[in-house]
């Protein structure tokens, strides 16, 4: 198994309301996942509750069969990258924002493709100028474009996707998806992806299982 979750939970501090309850997931190498549920319902909490983001009351996060904590977070976090609905993109050009990561120590032994990022922008049917782009010029359908670039950029195993391609158009919205369905199948026993997505519609393109989430607890739909 590749990612499990197991037995997580998380309150809310300050009210001590449950936020995550017991839930535990599993995740292989090949596999799509759609989590589904209501607005408030805990989707975003868990998948950053799985990219180890924010405290966990309960239960542990296992990689490959190791149960990940302390000094060993930000390696995992290395390969299991949480995108956000609201993309931070915070670097002058499109450019610096997606070789960002690479100037960071811990990827200073990495090197970063350009050529695999001009193909991935082909295939969102964007060009090499759009590199170049002000961030603070870019719409929030490009900021999304640049932040799957940049996480693309930096070879992960797992993608969260909290709604990451809301904003694009249709058109580019399935591109991506083709994209991301095209980068799992490069490495299928290692890569895996999990959607958030209000769609429905996407949601059945993009998933082999669903997981829908309600107050905090879970429950799959299993083919």
């Amino acid at each position: 198994m590749l990612l499990s979750v197991d037995h997580i939970s998380r309150s809310d501090h300050l009210t001590d309301e449950p936020l995550l309850s017991d839930i535990s997931i599993s995740i292989a190498g090949g596999e799509r996942i759609a989590l589904r549920g209501k607005s408030g319902s805990g989707k975003s909490l868990l998948l950053r509750a799985i990219a180890l983001l924010d405290p966990l009351d309960e239960g542990s996060v296992t990689w490959n069969g190791e149960t990940i904590f302390g000094s060993a977070v930000p390696a995992y976090r290395r390969q299991v990258v949480y995108l956000p609905q609201q993309a931070v993109v915070a670097e002058e050009t499109v450019d610096e924002a997606i070789r960002r990561p690479f100037l960071y120590l811990s990827r200073q032994q990495h090197v970063y493709d350009h050529a695999q990022t001009l193909g991935h922008l082909q295939q969102l049917g964007r060009g090499e100028t759009f590199l170049k782009k002000r961030t603070g010029d870019l719409s929030g359908g490009e900021k999304q474009i640049t932040a799957l670039l940049r996480a693309l950029a930096v070879n992960p195993s797992v993608l969260l996707l909290d709604e990451a391609t809301s904003a694009l158009d249709a058109e580019t919205a399935r591109a991506a998806e083709q994209l991301l369905q095209a980068w799992q199948q490069e490495k299928a026993d290692i890569r895996a992806a999990v959607w958030v997505s209000h769609d429905r519609a996407q949601s059945e393109r993009v998933a082999q299982r669903t997981i829908h989430i309600e107050a905090g607890h879970i429950r799959e739909d299993r083919p």
